[in-house]
This record gives structure tokens, C-alpha cells and sequence, in this order.
């Protein structure tokens, strides 16, 4: 078990630096993060000029602080068996450029419930596609957002999700 407690900053940054190697092919049993209201609970950052962080896995992945649980910006090829990711606005944030793709992660199981004012489960930038999101969304309102996706020209992401709401 790993858990990461950071009150000023994301609470796990993965992030390739290097300009000619493509990092990632690690693997986290359980880990646990806490970041500060105005980060994410585990960043992931490719280098420039697609030098992405790839196969990374993740048995288990719980946060339960910060405004983004999960933010890929140059990730691809990763894996989280399970997540649980409670009462942040953005559960799971896949951002991007043309240089910085999320392309072909997998989130296989597991519970999001997004919360405040403008929340939305699952966003999904235009440079990421062929992702797998396989997830249980709680809501407890109807102005909470499950989806936003804007891909472009990229593959298909594809869901299968349950929902409920306590409303």
C-alpha cells in the first residue's frame, strides 16, 4: 500500500522528461492519494513531440481529495484494474494537444462519484482516443455531468457504464 499525502500539490506526478525515451512498463499494487483542492490526486505527463508514459498499471487506485482523481496528459497504454474516486469534480480528466495524446487506456472497474457545481464523471480532451472506461457513476443531482467527450479525429472511446443517482 502506497499513500501518497500531498496538501500543496498533486499527490502522485508521474511525468516523462526525457526527449528520445518513452517511459513507463511500471506497475502500483494499491495506492492511495490525497492532493490539494486545486490538483490531482495522480497527474501523468508525457514529454513533448509524443514521448508519452505508457503501460503503467494500477491494481487498485483510490483518491479522496483534490479537483481531478485521475489527469492524463500524454499517457497511453495504461491500465487501472480498479479505481475508487469520491467527491472531486473531475474524477477522471484526459486532457491534451496534438503532442500530448491519451490514447488506448483502460479503466476496467470500479466507483466515481463526481460532486460540486459543474462537475462532470469523465472528460475526455480531443487528442485522446481508444480509451475503455468500464465504471460505476454515482450522481446525487441532475446538473452533475456523467460524459463529456471531444475527441477528434482519434478512435472511439468506448463506455460501459452504470449509473444511479440518489435523486
Amino acid at each position: 500500500t502506497l499513500y501518497a499525502y500531498n496538501p500543496n500539490n498533486d499527490g502522485v506526478r508521474i511525468e516523462s522528461t526525457g526527449t528520445t525515451t518513452i517511459y513507463g512498463n511500471a506497475h502500483f499494487g494499491y495506492l492511495r492519494t490525497y492532493a490539494s483542492p486545486a490538483h490531482a490526486g495522480l497527474f501523468i505527463k508525457g514529454y513533448n513531440d509524443y514521448k508519452s508514459v505508457d503501460m503503467v498499471s494500477f491494481s487498485n487506485y483510490e483518491c479522496i481529495s483534490g479537483l481531478y482523481g485521475v489527469y492524463g496528459y500524454g499517457m497511453s497504454g495504461c491500465s487501472f484494474h480498479f479505481v475508487d474516486i469520491e467527491y472531486l469534480k473531475y474524477p477522471i480528466y484526459l486532457d491534451g494537444d496534438a503532442t500530448h495524446e491519451n490514447l488506448g487506456n483502460k479503466f476496467l472497474s470500479g466507483y466515481i462519484y463526481p460532486q460540486g457545481t459543474g462537475a462532470c464523471a469523465i472528460t475526455v480532451g480531443v487528442s485522446s482516443g481508444g480509451n475503455t472506461f468500464n465504471l460505476f457513476v454515482q450522481t446525487d443531482d441532475t446538473t452533475t455531468n456523467v460524459l463529456a467527450d471531444a475527441k477528434l479525429y482519434r478512435a472511439a472511446n468506448v463506455y460501459d457504464l452504470g449509473l444511479s443517482s440518489f435523486t
